[in-house]
């Protein structure tokens, strides 16, 4: 059996661990408040990051889908470029066309007026007439 001082000391040994205990639990219960904030906090900025990827995501998808649209023009562009360039002349067709039309230009051709002719012929018929006075025995 305990003594009466003994008792004392005892309830007060348990006393003393009775409030440091619940001095721990205190603090125990003060970090865990703080990790729900902290989590709490965690998670809103999570959900908020995890909205802005969302809108982000939807932005670059549409994006995306912009460029395919304009690709696809380009293509059909390409495809009549390609059509438009087949009926082109080539360079050999134009020089062709070109000697053609130096051929058949009255500014680079040289034509004889009425006037020349008639010079041209007076000429042969006077040379033709020196020729047979002179006794041309041909």
């Amino acid at each position: 059996m305990l003594k009466g001082g003994d008792i004392t000391a005892a309830i007060n040994e348990l006393f003393r661990r009775v409030n440091d205990n619940m001095r721990r639990l205190r603090i125990l219960e003060e970090r865990l408040r703080n990790l729900e904030f902290r989590i709490n906090a965690f998670e809103k900025d999570l959900i908020s990051f995890q909205k802005d990827v969302n809108k982000k995501s939807g932005e670059i998808e549409h994006r995306i889908k912009i460029l395919e649209d304009k690709m696809i023009n380009i293509e059909t562009d390409i495809i009549e470029l390609r059509k438009d360039v087949k009926k082109l002349a080539k360079q050999s067709d134009i020089e062709e066309l070109k000697r053609y039309i130096e051929l058949i230009s009255p500014v680079t051709t040289k034509y004889v007026t009425r006037k020349e002719v008639e010079e041209m012929i007076k000429e042969m018929l006077e040379d033709m007439l020196e020729v047979e006075s002179r006794g041309y025995t041909g």
